[in-house]
C-alpha cells in the first residue's frame, strides 16, 4: 500500500508542543471509547514511513479492516486540524484579530459602546502595526457605525478625518495587491524559464521591468518587499548577479529594520538569506558565504517549519561553499553532520530540497574523488527530478555521471551512457551547447589510444566553454556544475585532494 498518507503528514508536521496540546486538551473533551483515536494518534507519530498494514496488525483485537482504518483515519483528521486551531488561535495576528472584531461585534450588540471602542482601537494599532489594510478597513467602518449609532462627541472628529484615512489605506491596500499581482506574474514567468528557454525570452523579461517601472512607489513595507522581489526577479533572469545581491541586501536590511514584519514573515526571511548565499557563489564571494551561513545557524527557531527551512537552508549554503572552496579537514565532518541531519528531516522537507541536498553533497564528494559516494547521491537526484521538477539538476547529474565514469576509467560503460544522455537530451529538447560540448569531448577522450593526448582535447573544451559562459542560453550550465574548473585540473594535473 502507498507509504504517503495525509494522517501522517499532518501528524509529522506538528511540533512536540503541538502534540502534547493535542493528547492533553482534545482527550478531555472526547468520550472514554473514543481512547482509539488517541492510540491511532500515537501509533501513526511512531511511523517514520507510514505503513497501513502494521496499523491493521497493531489494532486487529479490535478487528480493524482497511475500510474502518479509513474512516478512523478521517475523524482524527478532523480532530487534529480542529485542535490545532484551538492551540493556533492566539498565535497568528490574524487569529488575534479576527477574535478581537468578534469582540468588538459582541459588544457593540449589547450596547456596550465604550468597552467596544476600547477593543477596537486596540485592534487597530495591532493591524496598523503588522499593515493588515482589508482588517483596518473592516475596523474602521465598525467605529463609524458604533459612533454614528451612539452620536458621540468623537464622531465629529471622525466625520473630519476618518473617511480621508480610509482612502489613505485602501489606497496602500491597492498598491500592495499590485505589488503582490506583479511578483507572482514574474515569479511564475521566471520559474517556466527553467523548463523553456526562448528567443523571446529576453524582450518579455524588459518588458515585466516596464511594467514595475509604471506602478506608483511602494506606500508600505509590504509593498516595498514585493519591488525588491519584483527587481531580484528581473536581475536574476539577465544573469546580472552583482544587482541581485544589492537587492537581496536590501531585503535583509528591511527585514532585520522592522522586527514586526521580520516576525510575520520568518520563513520568507530565511529564504532570502538562502538566496544571498547562492548569490555570494555566483559573484565569487565565499567568505561572505560563510557570514550568511553563521547568520543561518544563530536563528532562533519558534516552530518546526522554522526548524526545517533553516537546515534546508544553511545545508544548501554551506555544501555551496564547501564545493568551491578549498578542500580543509572539518569538511567532511561537516558533510556527515548534512548527511545525518537530511536522512532525519527527509520526510519534512520540501521537494526541491529533496534534490536540491543529495546535489550538493554529488558535487562535494565529486571534488574530493569520492566518486562512489558521488554517484550514489547522483542516483537519488536523477530519481526524483521530473519534467516539472527541477529538469536542470537532472540533466546535471547525467553529465556529472559521464564525468566519474570517465575519471575511473569505465570505458564500456562510458561510451553507452554517453549515447544514452544524447539520445535523451535530444529527445526532451534540451541538448543545448555545453551539453554538446561535454558530450563531444568525452567520445574524444574514450576513443584516445594514450592518455597523454587528453591535454589538448581538454583545452580545446576550455576554451569552447569560456565563450559558451557569455551566452544567456548555456550559463546555467556552467552554475549547476563547474565544468570549467574540472577541464583546468585535467590540464594542470592538480594535487590529490587532502580529504
Amino acid at each position: 500500500m502507498t507509504n504517503i498518507d495525509i494522517v501522517h503528514q499532518l501528524i509529522h508536521s506538528m511540533s512536540r508542543t503541538e502534540k502534547a496540546y493535542f493528547k492533553k486538551y482534545a482527550r478531555k473533551q472526547q468520550r472514554e471509547k473514543d481512547d482509539f483515536y488517541f492510540k491511532l494518534f500515537d501509533a501513526i507519530d511512531k511511523q517514520v514511513v507510514y505503513d497501513s498494514n502494521r496499523l491493521i496488525k497493531k489494532f486487529k483485537s479490535q478487528k480493524l479492516t482497511v475500510k474502518q482504518l479509513s474512516i478512523s483515519k478521517h475523524y482524527l483528521y478532523n480532530l487534529i486540524v480542529s485542535n490545532l486551531l484551538e492551540y493556533n488561535q492566539n498565535k497568528s495576528i490574524q487569529a488575534q484579530l479576527h477574535q478581537q472584531i468578534e469582540t468588538i461585534q459582541l459588544l457593540h450588540k449589547r450596547s456596550l459602546s465604550s468597552q467596544a471602542l476600547k477593543t477596537l482601537y486596540k485592534a487597530q494599532k495591532l493591524a496598523q502595526k503588522h499593515e493588515f489594510f482589508l482588517y483596518i478597513l473592516l475596523l474602521k467602518n465598525l467605529e463609524e457605525e458604533i459612533l454614528r449609532i451612539q452620536m458621540s462627541p468623537d464622531l465629529t472628529q471622525y466625520l473630519n478625518q476618518g473617511f480621508k484615512e480610509e482612502q489613505r489605506i485602501n489606497q496602500q491596500w491597492l498598491n500592495l495587491r499590485h505589488y503582490r499581482y506583479l511578483a507572482t506574474k514574474f515569479t511564475f514567468w521566471n520559474k517556466q524559464q527553467y523548463s523553456s528557454r526562448t528567443e523571446d525570452s529576453d524582450l518579455i523579461t524588459e518588458n515585466f521591468l516596464e511594467e514595475v517601472k509604471q506602478v506608483a512607489p511602494p506606500l508600505s513595507i509590504k509593498a516595498k518587499f514585493l519591488h525588491l522581489h519584483c527587481l531580484l526577479d528581473y536581475y536574476t533572469q539577465k544573469s546580472n548577479f552583482h544587482k541581485a545581491r544589492e537587492v537581496l541586501q536590501q531585503q535583509v536590511v528591511l527585514f532585520e529594520e522592522n522586527p514586526a514584519f521580520l516576525e510575520q514573515r520568518s520563513l520568507t526571511y530565511i529564504t532570502i538569506l538562502n538566496n544571498l548565499g547562492v548569490n555570494q557563489r555566483l559573484t565569487n564571494d565565499l567568505e561572505s558565504m560563510l557570514d550568511t551561513a553563521a547568520k543561518l545557524k544563530a536563528f532562533k527557531c519558534k516552530t518546526i517549519h522554522e526548524e526545517i527551512q533553516i537546515f534546508e537552508s544553511w545545508a544548501q549554503t554551506m555544501l555551496i561553499y564547501i564545493t568551491y572552496s578549498k578542500p580543509a579537514p572539518q569538511h567532511l565532518s561537516e558533510l556527515i553532520l548534512i548527511e545525518e541531519q537530511f536522512k532525519i528531516l527527509e520526510n519534512k522537507i520540501g521537494n526541491e530540497f529533496k534534490i536540491i541536498i543529495p546535489y550538493g553533497l554529488a558535487c562535494c564528494y565529486f571534488w574530493r574523488k569520492r566518486y562512489q559516494q558521488a554517484l550514489d547521491w547522483l542516483e537519488l537526484v536523477q530519481n526524483r527530478c521530473t519534467k516539472q521538477l527541477m529538469p536542470d539538476l537532472k540533466i546535471a547529474a547525467r553529465l556529472i555521471k559521464l564525468i566519474i565514469h570517465y575519471e575511473l576509467d569505465h570505458q564500456y560503460y562510458l561510451l553507452n551512457a554517453n549515447e544514452s544522455t544524447y539520445r535523451y537530451l535530444s529527445y526532451n529538447q534540451r541538448l543545448y551547447k555545453v551539453e554538446a560540448t561535454l558530450l563531444k569531448t568525452l567520445r574524444q577522450l574514450a576513443a584516445l589510444a594514450s592518455p597523454q593526448q587528453a591535454s589538448s582535447i581538454f583545452k580545446a573544451f576550455k576554451e569552447k566553454l569560456l565563450l559558451l559562459q557569455e551566452d544567456p542560453f548555456e550559463m546555467g550550465a556552467l552554475q549547476l556544475f563547474d565544468f570549467i574548473q574540472w577541464a583546468d585540473q585535467k590540464i594542470n594535473r592538480p594535487i590529490t585532494s587532502t580529504i
